[in-house]
């Protein structure tokens, strides 16, 4: 409600009622002109305003004086002087009708316009404070003067004032819970408004009703009412209130698990409250938008929202916003484990729902407090207070809620081992959730109905809710995951990595009585391996190839931003700013670039499809790994983490899946991190004199009497095994499954369907880096030494390529520099890069593991103490992909290099190489120490240089496991090139050299060496 109506009752008062101490209404007018802010004003504003001050300071008479005010505010100054003295007018207004009894003779002569007038403002004013006493959570006082507002406006026949006092009464029964009055009152405001085709008012009505059927879980019909409000107040330009429509639309988007339209309409929202100023609008979508990162798994981002929601809130007095805040804020810290914190913002939050008499909030808390006492295991309580939730709930006809409630009191029964009162609340809450189309409450019930079931060992109908969930879940990704910016990708599939999880769980133990469970298994493996890798190079290899102008140049700017991201130091006062910025620019690009061709046909592929591009003795292997449920464990450890093996012959009528060993297994054989010296290899790998067979008694002896017969073998692994050299598994002395087996690593076995070859050709270009020179005349401190080894063997490769008449450009000493790569490097279609290359542990865990061995981590990690631009730009950096990459020339002066430095620095990281574009490589030989390593990250695998150089679109890559001898690895890439110059087939040349080093050397010398296609 505007302030001139506030103003418009001193005006008529001050002006009709002499008898009635008008001269204190005139003082009072008199403050309110020296109070005004003219600074907000614009020249034609300030013209009025002058003129109307000249009359009101050479008036003679009171009324004039008050006309005078009551002009300007009319006229010229409108909303602009609100909401600054809106709480100042309310005590005006209140203490000039605490003067006027309402039985007075003035309110009862209703044939006098003056006082029909009078009486319109007065219910005007009745009702401005009623929504006072709303907001400040007075309902039964607001609910008073609503009503007798409405009383007036009914008797002295103000349709308009009637609607709005409808509309009003309704809004305060819907927040008690009483439902029918509040459509009763919504449903008769709309048919007023409909009448007298008050087009804001309808708007407002159906934008009203819509909230209640969207409370009721009715989304179909919430959704129709929401876009019929917004396309009325589109037509009649009404900001505000396009900016809540879109935010209830968001809203209704993101239950109904359509992430990224619900932060489109979110994002609009929020822009157009921001334009017009509304505090309240900006707090409620930026605790929405907080609420879609939480349920992503995104804690930092939520946290952010709900503060700066939260400090508006207060700013402005919005108690029942507060409410909230303190409730999603609860939420967060409950999730990271503080228990106190959580419980502490939960009661504040109740308390004040409790004042305001909102019930569905109240519900909402209670639960949440519920929840908290289960985990602590206090039963009794948990219960008390789930079912208080439960009942109001059921008073409200809150149906999500409701079915929330049933979950939570059926987790509880279950946990009791009363699985039949488990299943029945389980089971309504499904059938609530699947009636109303909740998609994250119907996930939930599928889930527990699930879990239940495998308890009471009713089998089938724990595979039909698990496909349920996985189904669910398919169709989130399908909805969701590929329009979101990377990061958000990865932290939205970490929520249901889970879920999947189960499926392999289940699969592994049951496959044997459900006979598809491991078609549906190997298939989720295909779909979900790389899956933010895969989509993101098909978005850069669709963008690139779109002949869009302007979606290149946008892609262009976006690159631009992503480097000079990781030139930034994370504890910038920009770096967070400029994050968010490039997320919003990868939204957009995400957006406009829909076509995935080569995508669309990896994301459709079936485990049949593999099949069909086996010859009979070839098998694919899909390693996956879970933790699992069903196994049992022994109280007071956790569920194990399982690794598994699904196996695809050209025979198979369903693949095969078989149990390996637990995570803990292979971290006694490998270690926490890698180990890079020639003991450890020994250790782990054996020699040709000694077996070393723990590896293949974990990984591999399982699988062989399913791969009889076979030669050739495609495998993917998962987890901890991207740090096993599978070739140099050590089966007997002197026998490794390079003997036995041709073996070839891919990201995902689905590269055998859509199998191409990828051959050397006469027009290839090669682009050869080594004997890189890494320091120069300024140089104070020597980290990476001269390796006399990669000269030598960079010029080798160069002679064999140019006798054989090939294009090469090669970089040695000086000139093998990072600005020299980069301007060669998408012209050529094999890279060979000979220097020293590194990968730093997460920073976070090296310092757990520095507790347990401080002398063995200091061996390997150069300079983690150091506080310059290397420390924070390299070593203990967040981004994986900035504490991976290789040395190029000069890059010795990094350990001393001006943090405000530009230009290279001399390191080429892994982040700054998945922004190359390397569509028209076809191989990448990293030969150098530890380029295959990485932080490991459930199904997207290693995030390092080989994540980086498959973004960029490399098809091959040669990388290393641990450090590799200079002079051994110089003959490994000599043999290997003359070999591809011989067969041309990249994996046929790798193969024929691992087999001759293997003859020759011990695995330490060779087998560091992966091929990865």
């Amino acid at each position: 409600m505007k302030s001139h109506i506030n103003f418009t009752v001193t005006v008529l008062l001050g002006f009709y009622s002499i008898n009635l101490n008008a001269q204190n209404y005139a003082d009072k007018s008199y403050y309110l002109v020296d109070s005004l802010d003219l600074s907000t004003l614009t020249e034609s504003d300030l013209l009025i305003v002058d003129s109307c001050l000249k009359v009101f300071h050479n008036a003679e008479h009171d009324t004039v004086k008050v006309n005078a005010i009551g002009f300007i505010v009319e006229e010229s100054l409108d909303y602009k002087l609100w909401p600054k003295y809106n709480f100042w007018v309310y005590d005006f207004v209140l203490d000039l009708l605490s003067t006027i009894p309402l039985s007075s003779d003035v309110y009862l002569a209703k044939s006098d316009p003056i006082v029909l007038t009078l009486r319109k403002a007065l219910s005007e004013a009745l009702n401005n404070i009623g929504y006072f006493h709303r907001n400040q959570g007075n309902i039964p006082l607001g609910l008073e003067y609503y009503h007798k507002s409405l009383k007036i406006q009914e008797e002295i026949g103000d349709k308009i004032g009637v609607a709005i006092s409808l509309n009003n009464i309704g809004f305060i029964y819907k927040n008690q819970g009483d439902i029918p009055k509040a459509l009763e009152y919504f449903h008769s405001s709309l048919k007023i408004q409909e009448e007298i085709r008050d087009k804001q008012g309808i708007a407002n009505s159906l934008n009203n009703i819509g909230q209640i059927y969207y409370n009721q879980g009715d989304v179909p019909l919430a959704l129709g009412y929401y876009q019929k409000s917004l396309k009325i107040k589109e037509e009649i330009g009404d900001k505000h209130g396009i900016g809540n429509s879109l935010n209830n639309i968001g809203q209704i988007y993101y239950n109904q698990g359509d992430v990224p339209l619900a932060l489109e309409y979110y994002q609009k929202s929020l822009k157009i409250k921001e334009e017009i100023g509304d505090k309240q609008g900006i707090a409620n979508t930026l605790n929405n938008i907080g609420s879609v990162y939480s349920n992503q798994g995104d804690t930092p981002f939520a946290l952010e929202y709900y503060y700066k929601s939260l400090k508006i809130r207060e700013e402005i007095g919005d108690k029942q916003g507060i409410a909230l805040s303190l409730n999603n804020i609860g939420f967060i810290h409950n999730n990271q484990g503080n228990i106190p914190l959580a419980l502490e913002h939960y009661h504040i939050s109740l308390k004040i729902k409790e004042e305001l008499r909102d019930k569905n909030s109240i519900a909402y808390t209670l639960s949440n407090i519920g929840q908290i006492h289960y985990n602590q295991g206090d039963i009794p309580l948990a219960l008390e207070y789930h079912y208080k939730s439960l009942k109001i709930r059921e008073e409200i006809g809150h149906k999500s809620g409701i079915a929330f409630s049933l979950n939570s009191i059926g987790k509880i029964f279950e946990f009791q081992g009363d699985y039949i009162k488990a299943l029945n609340n389980m089971n309504q809450a499904y059938i609530l959730a699947y009636s109303i189309g909740e998609d994250e409450i119907n996930k939930i019930s599928a889930r527990n109905l699930h879990k239940t079931y495998l308890l009471t060992d009713s089998l089938p109908n724990a595979k039909k809710y698990l496909s349920i969930l996985i189904e669910r879940r398919n169709q989130n990704l399908q909805n969701n995951f590929f329009s979101l910016p990377e990061k958000e990708k990865q932290t939205y599939f970490s929520t249901m990595e889970a879920d999947y999880g189960l499926y392999y769980d289940f699969a592994l133990n049951f496959q044997h009585q459900f006979e598809n469970v491991t078609d549906t298994s190997y298939n989720i493996a295909l779909q979900n391996k790389g899956l933010t890798l895969k989509s993101s190079t098909a978005m850069r290899q669709t963008i690139q190839n779109s002949g869009d102008t302007t979606l290149i140049n946008e892609y262009e700017d976006w690159l631009s931003l992503k480097k000079k991201i990781a030139k930034t130091n994370e504890t910038d006062s920009t770096y967070k700013e400029l994050v968010n910025q490039a997320n919003e620019m990868e939204r957009e690009l995400v957006k406009n670039s829909t076509v995935f061709n080569d995508f669309d046909k990896v994301k459709n592929l079936k485990w049949q499809d593999v099949q069909a591009g086996l010859k009979p003795y070839e098998a694919a292997i899909e390693f996956v790994h879970f933790k699992s449920e069903i196994v049992p464990i022994t109280i007071g450890t956790t569920n194990p983490i399982i690794y598994a093996a699904l196996i695809v012959k050209k025979d198979s009528k369903h693949p095969d899946m078989i149990r390996l060993c637990t995570e803990e297994d292979l971290k006694e054989i490998l270690g926490v991190f890698q180990g890079n010296n020639l003991s450890f290899v020994n250790k782990v790998y054996g020699t040709k004199q000694k077996a070393e067979k723990a590896l293949y008694e974990k990984i591999w002896q399982p699988l062989e009497k399913y791969l009889e017969g076979i030669k050739n073998i495609y495998y993917s692994p998962t987890g901890l095994l991207h740090k096993v050299s599978f070739a140099a598994i050590s089966k007997d002395n002197n026998v490794f499954l390079c003997d036995n087996y041709q073996l070839y690593q891919q990201s995902s076995t689905g590269k055998v369907a859509l199998s191409k070859n990828v051959n050397l050709d006469v027009k290839d270009e090669f682009l050869l880096i080594g004997g890189v020179q890494y320091n120069n005349e300024n140089t104070e401190k020597e980290v990476w030494n001269y390796l006399p080894g990669t000269k030598s063997e960079t010029e080798n490769i160069q002679s064999i390529l140019k006798k054989k008449k090939y294009k090469v450009n090669t970089y040695t000493d000086n000139n093998a520099s990072e600005e020299n790569f980069k301007k060669k490097v998408t012209e050529s279609n094999i890279l060979h890069i000979a220097t020293h290359g590194f990968f730093y542990p997460d920073p976070e865990k090296v310092k757990e593991e520095l507790k347990k061995d401080i002398d063995e981590s200091e061996k390997d990690i150069h300079f983690r103490g150091t506080t310059n631009y290397a420390n924070w730009s390299f070593v203990n950096n967040k981004n994986p992909l900035m504490r991976s990459g290789l040395v190029l020339a000069n890059a010795n002066d990094v350990w001393e290099r001006d943090p405000l430095a530009e230009g290279e620095d001399g390191i080429l990281t892994a982040q700054e190489v998945s922004n190359l574009d390397l569509r028209n490589t076809k191989l990448v030989v990293l030969s150098a120490c530890e380029t295959g390593l990485g932080d490991i990250k459930g199904s997207e695998g290693v995030y390092g240089l080989q994540r980086a150089f498959k973004m960029a679109g490399v098809e091959y890559i040669i990388m290393s496991l641990w450090q590799v001898p200079d002079k051994e690895t110089s003959e490994f890439m000599t043999y290997f090139y003359t070999q591809l110059l011989k067969v041309k087939d990249i994996r046929l040349a790798f193969a024929n050299t691992q087999k001759y080093m293997r003859k020759k050397y011990d695995p330490y010398y060779w087998a560091a060496f992966v091929l990865i296609e």
